[in-house]
């Protein structure tokens, strides 16, 4: 299994210099900010057309929803028509960049030809990078800025979000020699193909736990039920009798328990206490090692239930 040991701090750089952009802050000596216009082209997809004009050509496109965090999800790619000069404006080329325009606005992959052949919508802007600079460097400095909130306070937030190619080419970027985009570009690949890695076998792990969870369940109660099964009613007592509260003064404190404080893998929040003036009428009363299920969608389809224990009052009494 892969291992990443994440040391505290990095090296410092011998030199800094101040950016000259207040977010960005101080840069390493030999590094510059340019504005993306300076080193990229950049230019918005084809707006959605659904009808040939006559001189079109049925095309597969891209949209926000295609574009994650590095990488293109072509799961499902759509079809529109283009005309012949079309084609040639907005056909993507490997390594263009794909930034988000709306939605999580700023959201960047990168085009590894995935597709033999692919256009983009206007909900993108394609960056096409100069000669000079690493594309994949730019890509990590995007998600770096995306993380950080940057194309976030840059968009209107008066009605909805957008990262216009206006607004995008006056970004900053901050720009070092092409010889250390490559250096910083390979590193940041090869430790984040690991981190990926052991996300992959953490994730597996835990759906195999989900399963092995179910299975002792189901295994647990056919086991129990297969020779000898009846309706519940006959096996439990359904909401008990509030007898036994009678003779309890009102202002007697228990634990109450809404169906929100109740998980779906049985554990229970006992944070909430009212008194039983509160709580007497309008609700029904549990004992510990009293079982409490919920009984209204989606509540009920998801599974919340739990034992009661550890519950506030005589008799472990408590609402739900």
């Amino acid at each position: 299994m892969p291992t990443l040991s994440l040391k505290k701090n990095y090296t410092s750089y011998p030199v800094y210099h101040d950016s000259g952009v207040e977010w960005i802050g101080k840069i390493p000596e030999g590094w510059e900010v340019k504005k993306l216009k300076f080193f990229t082209s950049i230019s918005l997809g084809k707006m959605l057309q659904n009808e040939n004009t006559g001189s079109s050509y049925l095309r597969p496109y891209l949209r926000a929803q295609n574009i994650l965090w590095e990488k293109v999800d072509i799961v499902d790619v759509r079809e529109m028509w283009f005309s012949r000069d079309e084609i040639k404006q907005h056909r993507i080329h490997k390594n263009d960049l794909l930034v988000s325009e709306g939605g999580e606005v700023g959201r960047t992959a990168i085009w590894q030809d995935e597709l033999i052949e692919s256009y983009v919508q206007n909900s993108i802007n394609r960056v096409t990078v100069s000669k000079d600079q690493n594309p994949k460097f730019l890509l990590y400095e995007f998600e770096a800025f995306g993380k950080q909130k940057v194309f976030e306070s840059i968009v209107n937030k008066v009605s909805i979000a957008h990262l216009t190619r206006e607004k995008l080419k006056e970004i900053q970027f901050i720009v070092p020699t092409r010889e250390l985009q490559n250096i910083l570009a390979e590193y940041l690949e090869r430790k984040l193909r690991i981190i990926d890695q052991i996300i992959a076998k953490k994730q597996k792990l835990i759906e195999l736990l989900q399963e092995k969870r179910a299975a002792i369940i189901n295994q647990a109660i056919h086991y129990n039920f297969t020779n000898s099964s009846e309706r519940l009613r006959f096996s439990v007592e359904l909401n008990p009798s509030k007898q036994e509260l009678k003779f309890l003064p009102g202002n007697f404190s228990v634990s109450f328990v809404p169906m929100e404080t109740v998980s779906e893998t049985g554990e229970l929040n006992l944070e909430q206490e009212k008194t039983l003036d509160e709580v007497r009428e309008g609700f029904t009363y549990f004992k510990n090692d009293d079982v409490v299920v919920a009984k209204i969608t989606p509540c009920f389809e998801n599974g919340k239930g739990a034992r009661m224990r550890d519950l506030k009052g005589k008799g472990g009494l408590v609402p739900i």
